[in-house]
């Protein structure tokens, strides 16, 4: 079975190690599977270890900028940023309307493409709210 997992956040959170987990132990049961979470790029020792496996892991990558609109990195729901967010880091009630429909688009592209290369036949996504919601749209 070809299973896609979903995460709000990347690496170094308690979120993201039981999608990894999950991830590892669908492989072992001989399942296909991939992992596809945002993250700011920030240069850490761990950073090649996941964007060197695309066969695992799809990111999103931020900032991310088109036609004068820029996410810095990827919003969150609380002010508590995750660590890989960087000194930009925002929650959603920072963003302008503007702000949050570009990121919903930015959203449904990037799983789209995700989607039609991966084409998976289960997706499964932790936390419920924006990429769950694109999801459903698609």
């Amino acid at each position: 079975m070809r299973v896609l997992l979903t995460n709000t956040g990347p690496w170094g959170t308690g979120s993201a190690m039981v999608a990894e987990a999950a991830l590892e132990e669908l492989g072992r049961r001989g399942h296909q599977a991939l992992l596809f979470f945002p993250d700011a790029q920030l240069d850490t020792p761990e950073k090649q270890r996941y964007y060197s496996r695309p066969d695992l892991f799809r990111i999103w990558r931020f900032p991310v900028e088109r036609e004068g609109r820029v996410l810095p990195t990827f919003p969150l729901m609380i002010p508590d940023p995750n660590p890989r967010s960087g000194p930009n880091a925002c929650t959603f009630r920072d963003l302008s309307d503007e702000l949050l429909e570009f990121y919903f688009q930015q959203a449904r592209q990037k799983l789209q493409e995700v989607i039609d290369d991966f084409r998976p036949e289960v997706v499964e996504c932790q936390h419920i709210w924006t990429i769950p919601y694109v999801v459903s749209e698609l």
